[in-house]
């Protein structure tokens, strides 16, 4: 019961001077206090509880730093799909703009082959329709000879034989 008075003391003395607590008021403190002390848990009960939160507190760290994550990660792909688009975007304006140029580049070739088809056509017409003369010199490839050319070779020795045989396949 000491201990109650001590108590009581301590909350009269924490009291201003010109606000003086009632004897109710005191008593109705002492009463708490008293009651926050039959509360008290055995030491293994509190560190138990003690315990169970602080697992609940780290639990609830991490699920929150999960929960950032999660944002940050998910405010990443919107950036990242964004670019992608804006990418994409990009190539396909520089893909139309090259179909473009390559249809050009085939319309122009096709019509310089038109212009060429033309133009041979025009010359085909152009030399059928130029007088031709009627007794035109023809070209004629040279006949080879039956007999073949001897060579002539200065200081060569004449044989009889030879001789005799030359004027025999003349005969026949």
């Amino acid at each position: 019961m000491n201990h109650d008075l001590s108590d009581q003391e301590t909350i009269r003395h924490q009291r201003p001077i010109d606000d003086q607590a009632t004897e109710v008021e005191v008593i109705e403190a002492d009463l708490k206090l008293s009651e926050s002390r039959k509360e008290r848990l055995p030491r293994h009960e509190f560190r138990k509880a003690k315990k169970l939160e602080s697992r609940r507190k780290h639990r609830q760290a991490v699920a929150k730093e999960r929960e950032r994550r999660k944002k940050q990660k998910k405010e990443q792909e919107k950036d990242n799909h964004a670019e992608y688009l804006e990418q994409k975007n990009s190539w396909l304006a520089k893909e139309a703009l090259f179909d473009k140029i390559k249809t050009a580049k085939r319309k122009a070739h096709e019509f310089e082959l038109q212009a060429a088809q033309n133009m041979k056509a025009s010359i085909a017409r152009a030399v059928s329709a130029m007088p031709v003369e009627q007794h035109a010199p023809r070209y004629q490839a040279p006949q080879k000879d039956p007999k073949p050319k001897m060579p002539k070779i200065s200081k060569m020795p004449v044989f009889i034989a030879s001789q005799s045989t030359s004027s025999d396949p003349q005969a026949d």
